[in-house]
C-alpha cells in the first residue's frame, strides 16, 4: 500500500496503483485495539463520506491514535476524554462504535459491502457513487431515497417494481437505448413515428398510448403536466400510492427442543432517545420452564444488527455460567443468525461481535442456530426492552420479572395444546 508510482513503470502497475487509490479511498479501519489507527489522519468513523475526524486536533494529540480513547481494562470508551476532544456529532459517532470483548487487531476492511472485503465490481459500484455524491446535492440524494421507499411501498405485483426500476435508469430495450448500442438504425418511435421512443415516451406520453391512458378522471394529469423523464412522472406517482397492507397470518409461537437441550432465546432493541442500547434473554428446557433471564442496559446507542451480536454473545457466556452447555439458540435477526453459522470470516465491525459469539459457542458440547419471528421471541424481547428503566443489569434464576408472566403462560399453553 505504500508502493510509490515510477516513470518507467508498466501500464499493468500503473493500473494497480490507481486501483489502490480507490481502495484507499474507500476503505475504512474496523476498530480492535486502536494501536494502528490515527485519531485524525486515517478513515475510521461509522459514516458515509467522508469517514474522519474533522474536529480541530488538540496540540498534544495530533499524531495520537485510537487507543488512547479506549479504556482498555473494560473494553469501553473512555466517553469523557471523546467528548472533550471532538463535536457532539464525531463523539456520538465514535461511542457508537462497537468494541469487542477482548482487544484484537485493527484491521482495514471494505464498508460498502455486507461482509467487508473488497471486489472489482463494489470497486465500481463505489466510484459511481462518488460522481454522485459530487454532482447531486444532498437533498437530491434524500429525494432519491424518499423515491424508492415510495416504489417499493407500492401496492402492484414486483415485476411492476422492476418494470418501473429498469424504466427509470433506462434500461429497457427502447428505440433510444437500442440506437446507443448501434443495435437500431435509429431512435424514433416504431408506433407514431414522430419522437425518440425512451422510456417515458414507449410507456406513457407516445400517442398511440391515449386507449391506454383512456380514463381522463384517473390519468387527467397525463394531459395537464409535462415529465422530462420517467423518474419524474414516478416521483408524482409514488406520492400519491397507498402503502402495501400486509395480510394478516396465523401466529406463530415459541417451540421446544427435544430434552436434551435448552433454548436461548435473546434480542436486542435500541432506544435512539436515549442513546442507550438494550439486551435481554431467557433460557428455558423442553418443557418451556425458566432456567434463568436477564436484562442488561447498554449505555451505547450501536445499530440493530450490532446489538443483535452482542447479545448472542452474552447469552451464550451467561448459558455457561449456569451450566447449559447442549442448547439451541434462537433470534429474530436473521443476518446474526447466518453469521453465527457462517465459516467465512466477517470483516466490518459486526464481526468483532460475531466473533466474541463464536469463542464462547466453541464450549458448548452442541449447540444449534434458528431464526424465528418477533412474535416466537417476544419474552426475550419483553426483558430487552424492560432493561431501560435499569441501572446496569438484572438476572432472574428459575424466573422473570411478574409483569411478564401472561407472555410466557401464551407459550406454556401452547405446548399443553
Amino acid at each position: 500500500m505504500e508502493a510509490k508510482d515510477s516513470r518507467m513503470g508498466s501500464y499493468a502497475w500503473r493500473s494497480i496503483l490507481i486501483g489502490r487509490d480507490v481502495i484507499q479511498r474507500g476503505a475504512r479501519w474496523r476498530v480492535g485495539d486502536g494501536k494502528k489507527i490515527k485519531i485524525w489522519q486515517d478513515h475510521w468513523l461509522p459514516k458515509k463520506h467522508p469517514p474522519q475526524v474533522f474536529s480541530y486536533p488538540v496540540a498534544e494529540f495530533e499524531s495520537a491514535k485510537v487507543d488512547i480513547l479506549i479504556d482498555s481494562s473494560r473494553r469501553q470508551w473512555n466517553e469523557e476524554m471523546i467528548d472533550g476532544l471532538f463535536k457532539a456529532k464525531e463523539a456520538e459517532l465514535i461511542k457508537s462504535i462497537p468494541l469487542s470483548r477482548e482487544a484484537s487487531e485493527d484491521i482495514l476492511f471494505w464498508p460498502h459491502s455486507s461482509n467487508g472485503h473488497y471486489t472489482c465490481k463494489i470497486g465500481y459500484k463505489f466510484l459511481k457513487m462518488e460522481e454522485e455524491l459530487n454532482g447531486d446535492s444532498q437533498m437530491a440524494i434524500n429525494n432519491e431515497k424518499e423515491l424508492w421507499k415510495g416504489v417499493w411501498s407500492m401496492c402492484v405485483p414486483p415485476k411492476v417494481k422492476t418494470l418501473m426500476r429498469h424504466a427509470c435508469r433506462e434500461a429497457m430495450p427502447t428505440k433510444c437505448a437500442l440506437f446507443r448500442r448501434t443495435i437500431a438504425a435509429d431512435h424514433f418511435c416504431v408506433r407514431c413515428h414522430s419522437a425518440v421512443e425512451d422510456s417515458l415516451h414507449a410507456l406513457w406520453s407516445c400517442t398511440k398510448l391515449d386507449a391506454v391512458w383512456s380514463d381522463t378522471e384517473l390519468w387527467r394529469v397525463r394531459g395537464s403536466a409535462q415529465f422530462m423523464m420517467f423518474k419524474e412522472l414516478l416521483s408524482w406517482q409514488a406520492s400519491k400510492a397507498t402503502p402495501v397492507q400486509q395480510p394478516r397470518r396465523p401466529r406463530n409461537n415459541w417451540r421446544p427442543l427435544p430434552s436434551e437441550l435448552f433454548k436461548i432465546n435473546f434480542d436486542g432493541v435500541v432506544f435512539p432517545r436515549e442513546k442507550k442500547s438494550v439486551i435481554g434473554f431467557v433460557i428455558k428446557d423442553h418443557r418451556g420452564l425458566v432456567i434463568a433471564s436477564c436484562s442488561k442496559l447498554v449505555h451505547q446507542e450501536l445499530c440493530s444488527a450490532d446489538v443483535e451480536a452482542m447479545v448472542a454473545g452474552c447469552a451464550l457466556s451467561f448459558a455457561l455460567d449456569v451450566g447449559v452447555k447442549r442448547a439451541g439458540l434462537e433470534c429474530d435477526s436473521l443476518t446474526v443468525i447466518k453469521w453465527l453459522m457462517e465459516e467465512e470470516r466477517l470483516l466490518v465491525p459486526l464481526g468483532l461481535l460475531i466473533e466474541d459469539a463464536k469463542q464462547s459457542a466453541q464450549h458448548f458440547d452442541k449447540l444449534l442456530y434458528s431464526h424465528v419471528k418477533r412474535e416466537c421471541n417476544f419474552v426475550a424481547h419483553s426483558l430487552a426492552r424492560y432493561a431501560i428503566g435499569i441501572l446496569d443489569f438484572l438476572v432472574w434464576i428459575d424466573d422473570i420479572p411478574p409483569q411478564f408472566y401472561d407472555v410466557l403462560q401464551v407459550d406454556l399453553i401452547d405446548l399443553i395444546e
